[in-house]
C-alpha cells in the first residue's frame, strides 16, 4: 500500500508527458477527453488509498537537510483534501467536453501538472518535503497561468507572486530549522501529520501559519489569485481552487497542533488569534464588498473566493478551542460551491438549463441554507460569535454576508446556457460535471457524520442535532443577511449609482494594486541605487579608491 502513495501524481505526470508529446507530434488539438481519462485514472487510484489509511511512502532516503526523508503521508484529512482537489479537476474537465472551443494540449498538460503539484503539497509528510512541493507548486502554477492567460493581463504580476511565495517558503525552512535544533528525533519534530508529544514554540507555529495564509490567499496576501485572468473555464476554475485548497489544508493540519503540541493563548484560542481574527474578518468583509461593487462579472468570483477564505480562517481563529471541524466545513464548502459557480458562469446566452439549478445550490450553500454543507460551517461560526465576546465581529460578519448575498444574486440573474445543436451531444457530460460537485454539497448537508470514518477525532453532529440546538438568535443571524442582500441588490441602482465614483475609488484602493506598484517603484529605485554603488565600488571613475585613500590619510593625520 505504501507504494501507491505517489501513484496519483505519477499518473498525472505521465499524462502531462503524453499530452506534450501528442501536441508536438499532431499539433494543437482538443485534448479534453484524454485529460478527463487521465484525471479519472488518478482519482480512482486515490480512492484505492482509502482502504488502508493511514499510509506512508518514502520518496527518497537522501537526507540533504535536517536528517529528514522526502516522504508522503496520507491520513483521512490528507485524503479528503486530495480527493476534493481531484474531484474539482474531474468535474471541470468533464464540463469542458460540452464546449465547441477548448484548450490546447499544452494548456491541459499545465493544469494536470498543477493538480499533481497540489496533491504532492497535501501529501507532504514533513516540512522539508513541503518546501520542495511548495517550489514545484509555484512553478506549475506560473506555467498554467502563462499557458492559459490569452490576454497576458496577469503575467505582469509574476515577479511579485514569486517574491511573496519565496518569502513564505523561507518561513517554512526557518520553522524546520527551529524545530530540528536540539532534537534527537528530527523526523518527529518536522512531521506534519503525526502529533509529537513535545510542544513547539509559538514563533515556529507563527512561521508555518504565515506560509499557510499566503498559500490560501488571505487578503492582503492574495497576490497569486488570478483576478480577471482571460482564460477558459478549466483554467479559471483550477487556477483559483487548487492553491486555495492547498493553503486551507495546511491550516486544517495546523488546527490539530493546539491539541497538546502548541500552547493555546490565555483565552483558549490560537496563538496570534486576535490579529488573525481581525485580518480574516476584514478579508471576509472586503472580499464581499469588492464582489458587490465589481462591474466586471468575470472578476466577481475571485472576490467571492477571497471573502470565503477570510470566512474560513475567521471561523478557526474565533473558535475556542480551535478544532478541525470549524475550518473543515468552510474549506470543503468553498471548493465545491466555487467550482459549481465557475462551471455555471461559463456562458451568458439566453435560455434556461442546469446552470441555474447548479448555481442556485451553490449560492444556497454559501449563505448557509439548511440541508446544505454550508449550514454546518455557518452554524459553528455563529455559535462561536454569539457565545463569545465577539459582537463587533458578529456585526462585521453579518454585513459581509449581506454584500456577499447581493453579489451572488447578481451572478445568478445572468446564469443560463443555450447550447448550440453541435454541443447538445455533450450537454449530458456538462451535467455530470456539475453533479460531481453538487452531490457532496447535499450529502454533507444532510448527513454531516459521513466524514467520521476519515476524521475520527472530530465530533460530527447530526443535522437533527444542529437544528434542535439552533437558537432564535442564530436563526436571525442566518436569515438576516439574505434579506438584507436581497434588498441591497433590488435597490442597487439607488445605492450605487449616486455615489458610483466613490465606490470605484474605494474598490481601487481596496484592491491594493496601487500599493504593489508603489512597492515595485521603491524596489526599482533601491536596485538602481545599488547598481550605482556597485559600479563605483568596481573602480569606475576611481571614486571608491579615492574615498579609501582619503579615509587612510584622515586616520593617519588624526593619529599624529
Amino acid at each position: 500500500m505504501a507504494g501507491l502513495v505517489a501513484t496519483p501524481m505519477v499518473v498525472l505526470l505521465a499524462g502531462v508527458l503524453a499530452l506534450l508529446l501528442l501536441n508536438r507530434a499532431a499539433g494543437p488539438r482538443n485534448r479534453s477527453l484524454l485529460a478527463l481519462l487521465i484525471i479519472g485514472g488518478a482519482f480512482l487510484v486515490l480512492l484505492s488509498l482509502a482502504r488502508g489509511l493511514p499510509v506512508n511512502g518514502t520518496i527518497s532516503r537522501w537526507r540533504p537537510f535536517f536528517g529528514s526523508d522526502l516522504a508522503y503521508y496520507v491520513d483521512g484529512l490528507a485524503f479528503l483534501f486530495a480527493a476534493l482537489v481531484a474531484l474539482a479537476g474531474l468535474a471541470t474537465i468533464a464540463t469542458c467536453l460540452g464546449r465547441s472551443e477548448d484548450l490546447e494540449g499544452s494548456s491541459y498538460a499545465a493544469l494536470l501538472a498543477l493538480l499533481a503539484a497540489g496533491l504532492s503539497f497535501i501529501f507532504s509528510a514533513n516540512l522539508i518535503t513541503l518546501c520542495l512541493s511548495w517550489v514545484i507548486f509555484d512553478l506549475t502554477f506560473l506555467w498554467a497561468l502563462a499557458a492559459s492567460d490569452h490576454g497576458g493581463s496577469r503575467m505582469r504580476s509574476v515577479p511579485r507572486i514569486l517574491n511573496l511565495n519565496c518569502l513564505a517558503c523561507l518561513s517554512l525552512l526557518a520553522a524546520a530549522l527551529l524545530l530540528g535544533q536540539g532534537d534527537d528525533s528530527l523526523l518527529d519534530g518536522l512531521d506534519l501529520a503525526i502529533q509529537a508529544e513535545r510542544s513547539i514554540s509559538t514563533p515556529v507555529f507563527g512561521l508555518i501559519l504565515l506560509a499557510a495564509l499566503v498559500r490560501a490567499g488571505l487578503y492582503p496576501l492574495h497576490l497569486w489569485m488570478p483576478i480577471g485572468v482571460e482564460a477558459r473555464l478549466a483554467s479559471r476554475s483550477l487556477l483559483h481552487l487548487v492553491p486555495a485548497s492547498a493553503g486551507l489544508y495546511l491550516l486544517a493540519r495546523l488546527s490539530a497542533w493546539p491539541n497538546g503540541v502548541v500552547s493555546l493563548s490565555k483565552d483558549g484560542g490560537l496563538p496570534y488569534g486576535q490579529a488573525l481574527i481581525i485580518a480574516s474578518s476584514l478579508a471576509f468583509a472586503i472580499g464581499a464588498l469588492l464582489a458587490w461593487a465589481e462591474a466586471d462579472l468575470s472578476k466577481i468570483l475571485s472576490f467571492i473566493m477571497m471573502s470565503q477564505v477570510g470566512y474560513a480562517i475567521a471561523s478557526l481563529a474565533i473558535a475556542k478551542p480551535p478544532t478541525r471541524v470549524v475550518i473543515l466545513w468552510p474549506s470543503l464548502n468553498l471548493v465545491l460551491c466555487l467550482g459549481l459557480l465557475f462551471l455555471s458562469q461559463d456562458r451568458f446566452e439566453p435560455g434556461n438549463s442546469w446552470p441555474r439549478a447548479a448555481s442556485g445550490l451553490a449560492i444556497a450553500s454559501l449563505v448557509g441554507v439548511p440541508l446544505t454543507s454550508g449550514f454546518v460551517g455557518r452554524w459553528h461560526l455563529y455559535h462561536s460569535l454569539l457565545t463569545g465576546s465577539h459582537l463587533a465581529f458578529l456585526a462585521l460578519s453579518l454585513l459581509a454576508e449581506t454584500f456577499l448575498f447581493a453579489a451572488l444574486l447578481r451572478m445568478w440573474s445572468v446564469v443560463s446556457i443555450n447550447p448550440s445543436p453541435s454541443e447538445l451531444a455533450y450537454e449530458r457530460l456538462s451535467v455530470v460535471g456539475a453533479a460531481l460537485l453538487a452531490a457532496p454539497i447535499l450529502i454533507l448537508g444532510l448527513h454531516p457524520p459521513v466524514l467520521r470514518p476519515l476524521i475520527e477525532v472530530v465530533p460530527f453532529p447530526t443535522l437533527v442535532g444542529l437544528l434542535r440546538s439552533t437558537t432564535i438568535a442564530r436563526w436571525v443571524a442566518f436569515f438576516l443577511p439574505p434579506l438584507g442582500g436581497y434588498l441591497l441588490q433590488r435597490h442597487r441602482q439607488r445605492i450605487f449609482d449616486p455615489i458610483e465614483i466613490f465606490w470605484l475609488k474605494l474598490s481601487t484602493a481596496l484592491r491594493l494594486e496601487w500599493l504593489y506598484s508603489l512597492l515595485g517603484q521603491i524596489v526599482t529605485g533601491a536596485a538602481g541605487t545599488l547598481e550605482i554603488v556597485g559600479r563605483v565600488s568596481e573602480g569606475k571613475g576611481y571614486l571608491s579608491w579615492i574615498a579609501v585613500m582619503g579615509l587612510l590619510v584622515f586616520l593617519f593625520l588624526r593619529g599624529r
